[in-house]
């Protein structure tokens, strides 16, 4: 009875217990239930079940791929850092433009946890080449583009200097997020930009920057951050 089993994995996703997982998987292998057995794997998000939505995550069906990237993402978000770093490795093995081509598409997507989900996973597979589409997001979705850059690691800074040679300076959000994400990421070829940015105009630009050059700990950069120690902000 198809409509006593969509009610079953409904009642198994409200009752959320990993105790369901098994089951739901199981169910999921079944087409007329897929999508409702991969929503309720989101929901529940136990490791055990990333297998399962890594594979519908490869699917031929555009409807079940988008159900199990947000599904993977809301795993992501609950899982600690070991078993995150291996959902990113299982997103990575056999990525290709196919995934590439998708998760581009899904950025640009009405729904705004789908086109989350897409950000963050563009940063777990190291896609460089979708700077350029994320950094225009950064007003909107600026923590979820942070997140993916700093997933990036320092591929990514290139096409970060890249952008800022092209004009993307001018946006104080633009400044804001490079500052954070070279901090994270500690990279000491940062120094000179965000030495000029702890001078920037907008104080969340300056104390992004402050605290990117404390990460990065570089002996010549104290005395300029001394200075910020009179800055009128309060939060700089």
């Amino acid at each position: 009875n198809p409509l006593l089993v969509f009610s079953t994995i409904k009642a198994l996703e409200l009752i959320g217990s990993p105790l369901a997982v098994p089951k739901l998987i199981s169910i999921a292998e079944k087409k007329t239930f897929k999508r409702a057995a991969l929503e309720a794997l989101g929901v529940i998000a136990d490791i055990e079940a990333l297998h399962c939505l890594v594979t519908g995550f490869r699917s031929e069906s555009e409807n079940i791929r988008r159900i199990a990237l947000k599904a993977l993402v809301t795993l992501e978000s609950k899982q600690a850092d070991e078993k995150q770093h291996l959902i990113h490795q299982r997103i990575k093995e056999g990525y290709d433009d196919r995934d590439y081509t998708f998760l581009v598409s899904m950025v640009n997507h009405s729904d705004p946890t789908l086109k989350k989900s897409a950000i963050r996973a563009l940063g777990w597979v190291s896609e460089v080449r979708s700077v350029p589409i994320l950094i225009p997001l950064l007003n909107e979705y600026d923590q979820d583009v942070v997140m993916a850059l700093v997933a990036m690691g320092s591929l990514v800074l290139p096409e970060l200097a890249e952008l800022i040679g092209r004009g993307i300076w001018e946006d104080e959000k633009t400044r804001q997020a490079v500052a954070t994400v070279w901090g994270k990421i500690a990279d000491p070829e940062g120094s000179g930009i965000l030495l000029d940015l702890i001078k920037d105009n907008a104080a969340p630009v300056r104390a992004a920057a402050a605290t990117a050059l404390g990460r990065i700990r570089k002996k010549e950069t104290i005395a300029p951050l001394m200075g910020l120690l009179k800055d009128p902000h309060p939060d700089v």
